[in-house]
């Protein structure tokens, strides 16, 4: 089974994206193509891969990870599928660490390598979707004072 990585960029249409795949999961699945998206996955399935403050060490919690994640894949191999499409814009870090740090995704490549040793080394493709960078600053400060009434700070 081939994986893809949607790696949709916060601000720069993933939702849309996300809500056109779970609209129509029967429809791929009928073709063979499985969808995990945020509510699947920020529900646990991914829950270590970036390390979290916990009684166990960053090691024990991508471990169990790899476990959970090796379970559902086989799951999903045992029912035929051919591919699966993983999106979540999380899996690149976030808009509030993007305003605080003054950089896009400075931790990016750090983080999906993480994802990338949690999934077995299976990863086969991975899209990113972006926009220009002065709407992505403007949209994020916009939705950033929405959200929390302020722009994070240093």
């Amino acid at each position: 089974m081939d994986i893809h990585l949607h790696l949709g960029a916060h601000r720069a249409a993933s939702t849309s994206f996300q809500f056109y795949m779970r609209s129509n999961a029967e429809t791929l699945g009928d073709g063979g193509v499985g969808y995990w998206g945020p509510p699947r996955l920020r529900k646990g399935l991914f829950h270590g891969v970036t390390p979290v403050a916990s009684v166990m060490s960053p090691a024990q919690q991508i471990e169990r990870a790899q476990g959970r994640i090796a379970l559902r894949l086989a799951k999903l191999e045992a029912r035929g599928l051919r591919a699966l499409v993983v999106s979540d814009e999380n899996m690149l870090g976030s808009v509030r660490h993007n305003l605080r740090h003054r950089q896009l995704y400075p931790a990016a490549g750090q983080r999906l390598a993480r994802y990338r040793h949690a999934m077995g080394g299976r990863v086969d493709r991975v899209i990113l979707c972006i926009r220009a960078p002065q709407h992505y600053w403007a949209s994020a400060y916009a939705f950033s004072l929405m959200r929390i009434g302020q722009v994070p700070g240093r």
